[in-house]
């Protein structure tokens, strides 16, 4: 009985979501909400294709433009769906110590791989990230009781956050450091295991 009401629960719901999808598309196909002349138009076609991967990365304005372009011409990605946030990983390294900044970073990346079925994250961390460096922020005093330096925080993090992903959603998950060299950023793999070699 309970088998068979669980059944029929989950046809509901299936329902429901196949609904809520052909009237959102019914919707995005009207007319645009606002009147008048546009303001700007882009040149660029709209696409409506899947994205290759999800990136999360922090969303520093100093690295960001060169992540998308080590994104699409360095990892040879063209399509992505994009989660710039502070700190990047942050947010989802830290369950026990921020609660509501975890479960809101969890809920925006389950509805970002489940929407549009992604299958690959790629997750970017940088030398210099003020989410770290802020002398206010709770990962500052992990710093100073551990002895480690922030960026062996960073890649500790990357590492917890990557395995947490590749668990829960089945996908590939790739790992990155970004530092700065000679006036260039560089970009370097992150093993999911300390194997001494990934170090900034």
């Amino acid at each position: 009985m309970a088998e068979k009401a669980s059944e029929y629960l989950s046809g509901v719901a299936q329902r429901l979501k196949d609904k809520a999808a052909q009237v959102m598309k019914e919707h995005l196909a009207g007319a645009p909400p606002v009147e008048g002349e546009p303001v700007y138009k882009s040149s660029l076609p709209f696409a409506d294709d899947r994205p290759e991967c999800l990136v999360i990365t922090c969303g520093d304005s100093r690295y960001l433009p060169h992540t998308l372009l080590f994104v699409e011409e360095g990892l040879k990605v063209s399509r992505w769906q994009l989660m710039a946030v502070p700190g990047g990983v942050q947010w989802l390294a830290l369950p026990d110590v921020l609660p509501k900044h975890e479960k809101v970073a969890r809920w925006a990346v389950e509805a970002m791989v489940e929407s549009k079925n992604i299958k690959r994250i790629i997750c970017v961390a940088h030398s210099g990230c003020g989410a770290y460096t802020d002398s206010n922020a709770l990962s500052t005093l992990a710093h100073l009781a551990t002895g480690k330096t922030i960026a062996e925080h960073q890649i500790e993090q990357l590492r917890k956050v990557g395995r947490s992903l590749t668990a829960e959603f089945q996908c590939l998950v790739e790992l990155y450091f970004a530092s700065v060299a000679d006036g260039a950023v560089s970009y370097r793999k992150v093993e999911f295991a300390d194997t001494g070699s990934a170090k900034p």
